[in-house]
């Protein structure tokens, strides 16, 4: 039991080390940028195209989530957190995440990155809440002057890359909700 506890939060630990030298390897601007027509693939195939966002795709593996996403066929809208955005979450918080005995969590976690239906940045406006299904709520700011939209807290970096099934929006951060998911603390 003890060996496999710390065989896992090796992983984790190696996996955010990963995240970081590959993170800041390209900027986010350039996520699916050799990718002519993103149209052509639906948004899981697409994920599964651009390292620099494979920590996220990692743990929607782990999440057990991957087989649904898969068989999504209608509009719906994926806020994808780049690699380096996890340099922002604690190591504690993601080896939580990591566990499978917090498998629950990790689905939450994970299920605040999608939205049902499809939604363009431009489609957001200032104050608005994310409600994902009354126990968590998500807001949402827009800085007029700017463009610049924040989900939960991640700015939205690369915006309205629409897939055969769907909208991927590129965050800089995980998205949170109002509070925060219990991680242990």
């Amino acid at each position: 039991m003890m060996k496999k506890r710390t065989q896992q939060l090796m992983i984790a630990t190696l996996m955010i080390f990963l995240c970081t030298f590959t993170g800041k390897a390209q900027g986010s601007k350039q996520i699916f940028s050799d990718i002519t027509n993103t149209e052509d693939y639906s948004t899981w195939t697409l994920t599964h195209m651009d390292r620099d966002i494979s920590t996220f795709i990692n743990l929607v593996a782990l999440s057990g989530l991957e087989p649904s996403l898969l068989m999504i066929d209608k509009g719906h809208t994926a806020f994808i957190p780049t690699n380096s955005a996890f340099n922002e979450m604690e190591i504690k918080e993601y080896l939580h995440l990591t566990n499978p005995e917090n498998k629950d969590d990790l689905i939450a976690f994970v299920k605040l990155h999608f939205l049902p239906n499809k939604v363009m940045k431009y489609d957001f406006n200032d104050s608005q809440v994310i409600d994902k299904q009354g126990s968590e709520n998500i807001s949402v700011n827009v800085d007029e002057p700017y463009g610049a939209v924040y989900i939960g807290g991640a700015r939205i970096v690369k915006e309205d890359i629409e897939t055969s099934n769907g909208v991927i929006h590129i965050v800089d951060r995980v998205i949170m909700p109002y509070g925060t998911l219990d991680m242990g603390k």
